[in-house]
């Protein structure tokens, strides 16, 4: 018995996303943006960035390694509700920094990872940070560890310029806990008005997660 072959089925038309996937879409890609914002919290002004930016000499990459608390950064214009943010360090086996960034936004935590690498040749604490955003694609600044004791603070500040005339500067106090000793916040403060930053930029980051 001869079969007669099955006409060929009509292509059935893509399916449209639905307002709830699409606004899930939506919502997934502001966190990303979110957490690059935390990444880069920052300030925008005219002028060039510093040149004489004093670093952590004898910078020990291995001590540096491990959880961060994010206490203060500059204020950033992507906040939405996001907090609790905090960064991961480890040594890749490639002699790299591997970075997370992690934050809890409103759909609960967004993550991102990436990789920095010392850029001087005199062992002081000067980085480069390479992220892939989606939709905004390779992201790369420069990461300065102004001042830390590797046990309990740490002092970050980076300046990129742009346009020629602009110049975005980022700064974070970081923690090895969620809250500082009196002492190591005495000492943040000295190094910040050592580095010459502006105090009012910076904002609290809630831990209470």
């Amino acid at each position: 018995v001869l079969l007669s072959p099955t006409p060929p089925s009509q292509p059935t038309p893509p399916s449209q996303p639905t307002p709830a996937a699409t606004m899930i879409k939506s919502v997934a890609v502001l966190c990303l943006c979110l957490l690059a914002a935390q990444a880069n919290a920052f300030q925008i002004s005219v002028g060039d960035c510093p040149t004489d930016t004093k670093v952590v000499s004898n910078f020990d990459a291995k001590s540096y390694m491990g959880h961060w608390y994010e206490i203060e950064a500059f204020s950033q214009i992507w906040e939405l509700g996001g907090k609790c943010s905090t960064a991961d360090y480890s040594l890749g086996d490639d002699g790299k920094v591997i970075v997370k960034n992690a934050m809890h936004t409103i759909v609960g935590e967004v993550t991102q990872e990436g990789f920095a690498e010392v850029t001087s040749t005199n062992g002081d604490a000067e980085l480069l940070v390479t992220f892939v955003v989606p939709v905004v694609g390779k992201r790369q600044a420069n990461y300065l560890v102004l001042d830390t004791d590797y046990k309990e603070y740490a002092l970050v500040y980076s300046c990129s310029k742009f346009f020629g005339f602009l110049k975005m500067e980022s700064a974070w106090i970081l923690g090895r806990n969620s809250v500082l000793s009196e002492a190591a916040s005495d000492a943040v403060e000295a190094a910040i008005k050592s580095a010459k930053l502006k105090r009012k930029a910076f904002r609290p980051t809630k831990q209470d997660c």
